[in-house]
Protein backbone atom coordinates (compact mmCIF):
# COMPACT_ATOMS: atom_id res chain seq x y z
CA UNK A 1 0.00 0.00 0.00
CA UNK A 2 1.09 3.73 0.06
CA UNK A 3 3.16 3.25 3.08
CA UNK A 4 4.83 0.14 1.96
CA UNK A 5 8.43 0.77 0.76
CA UNK A 6 12.36 -0.83 0.70
CA UNK A 7 11.99 -4.56 1.61
CA UNK A 8 7.56 -5.11 1.12
CA UNK A 9 8.04 -2.96 -2.00
CA UNK A 10 10.56 -5.29 -3.77
CA UNK A 11 8.68 -8.52 -1.99
CA UNK A 12 5.53 -7.32 -4.15
CA UNK A 13 7.83 -6.50 -7.25
CA UNK A 14 9.17 -10.23 -7.21
CA UNK A 15 5.78 -11.70 -6.99
CA UNK A 16 4.96 -10.08 -10.21
CA UNK A 17 8.03 -10.43 -12.03
CA UNK A 18 8.25 -13.99 -11.31
CA UNK A 19 4.46 -14.76 -11.82
CA UNK A 20 4.18 -16.07 -8.41
CA UNK A 21 0.71 -14.71 -7.14
CA UNK A 22 -1.46 -11.28 -7.43
CA UNK A 23 -0.41 -8.15 -5.96
CA UNK A 24 -3.00 -6.94 -3.82
CA UNK A 25 -3.91 -3.32 -2.32
CA UNK A 26 -3.04 0.19 -3.29
CA UNK A 27 -0.14 1.60 -4.97
CA UNK A 28 3.54 1.52 -3.31
CA UNK A 29 5.45 5.00 -2.31
CA UNK A 30 7.90 3.66 -5.07
CA UNK A 31 11.35 5.06 -2.68
CA UNK A 32 13.89 2.66 -4.32
CA UNK A 33 16.95 4.77 -2.31
CA UNK A 34 19.09 3.79 0.82
CA UNK A 35 20.42 5.82 3.22
CA UNK A 36 23.22 5.54 5.58
CA UNK A 37 23.80 7.82 8.47
CA UNK A 38 26.60 10.49 9.41
CA UNK A 39 26.85 11.18 12.73
CA UNK A 40 28.22 14.79 12.87
CA UNK A 41 30.34 16.25 15.99
CA UNK A 42 27.59 17.88 17.77
CA UNK A 43 25.61 14.24 18.28
CA UNK A 44 23.31 15.19 15.47
CA UNK A 45 23.38 13.13 12.29
CA UNK A 46 22.11 13.42 8.51
CA UNK A 47 20.97 10.73 6.49
CA UNK A 48 22.12 10.29 2.81
CA UNK A 49 20.55 8.59 0.04
CA UNK A 50 24.03 6.77 -1.28
CA UNK A 51 22.15 3.81 -4.03
CA UNK A 52 19.42 2.77 -5.75
CA UNK A 53 17.77 -0.51 -5.62
CA UNK A 54 16.40 -2.28 -8.45
CA UNK A 55 13.58 -4.95 -8.77
CA UNK A 56 15.25 -8.60 -9.29
CA UNK A 57 14.73 -7.80 -13.55
CA UNK A 58 15.94 -4.69 -12.77
CA UNK A 59 13.84 -1.78 -12.86
CA UNK A 60 14.13 0.56 -10.50
CA UNK A 61 10.68 1.66 -7.91
CA UNK A 62 11.60 5.29 -7.70
CA UNK A 63 11.64 6.26 -11.55
CA UNK A 64 8.29 3.37 -11.60
CA UNK A 65 6.69 5.09 -9.03
CA UNK A 66 6.01 2.47 -6.91
CA UNK A 67 4.13 -0.80 -7.65
CA UNK A 68 0.54 -0.54 -9.06
CA UNK A 69 -1.12 -3.60 -7.70
CA UNK A 70 -2.50 -6.39 -9.97
CA UNK A 71 -5.96 -5.99 -7.95
CA UNK A 72 -6.88 -2.39 -6.20
CA UNK A 73 -8.54 -2.19 -2.81
CA UNK A 74 -8.81 0.31 -1.15
CA UNK A 75 -9.58 0.31 2.77
CA UNK A 76 -11.00 2.13 5.45
CA UNK A 77 -7.71 4.74 7.60
CA UNK A 78 -9.09 3.08 10.91
CA UNK A 79 -8.51 -0.92 9.26
CA UNK A 80 -5.39 0.72 7.58
CA UNK A 81 -4.19 1.62 10.81
CA UNK A 82 -4.97 -1.91 12.74
CA UNK A 83 -3.13 -3.84 9.51
CA UNK A 84 -0.24 -1.75 9.87
CA UNK A 85 -0.35 -2.25 13.66
CA UNK A 86 -0.78 -6.31 13.10
CA UNK A 87 -4.08 -5.67 15.31
CA UNK A 88 -6.55 -6.88 12.33
CA UNK A 89 -7.57 -10.45 12.35
CA UNK A 90 -6.84 -11.77 8.46
CA UNK A 91 -10.56 -12.50 8.26
CA UNK A 92 -11.33 -9.17 8.82
CA UNK A 93 -8.69 -7.78 6.21
CA UNK A 94 -11.17 -6.75 2.76
CA UNK A 95 -7.84 -7.10 0.85
CA UNK A 96 -7.82 -11.58 1.86
CA UNK A 97 -10.27 -13.14 -0.35
CA UNK A 98 -11.20 -9.55 -2.28
CA UNK A 99 -12.29 -10.89 -5.87
CA UNK A 100 -12.67 -7.93 -8.90
CA UNK A 101 -16.83 -7.45 -8.70
CA UNK A 102 -16.38 -7.02 -12.47
CA UNK A 103 -15.31 -10.66 -12.94
CA UNK A 104 -16.02 -12.89 -9.50
CA UNK A 105 -13.71 -15.87 -11.35
CA UNK A 106 -10.89 -13.93 -12.66
CA UNK A 107 -7.65 -15.00 -12.91
CA UNK A 108 -3.81 -13.87 -12.64
CA UNK A 109 -3.59 -13.27 -16.29
CA UNK A 110 -6.97 -11.41 -16.44
CA UNK A 111 -5.33 -8.81 -14.03
CA UNK A 112 -1.90 -8.81 -15.75
CA UNK A 113 -3.65 -5.93 -18.17
CA UNK A 114 -4.07 -3.96 -15.45
CA UNK A 115 0.10 -5.01 -14.02
CA UNK A 116 1.25 -4.02 -17.09
CA UNK A 117 0.95 0.02 -15.99
CA UNK A 118 3.07 -0.23 -12.83
CA UNK A 119 6.62 -0.21 -15.03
Amino acid sequence: NSESYSAAEFFAAAIREYDAGIVVGTQTCGKGYFQTTIRLNDDSAVALSVGKYFTPKGVSLAEAGGIIPDLVVEVEEDTFNAIYAGLLDPAEDPQYGQTNPAAPSASRQQYQGLAKQAY
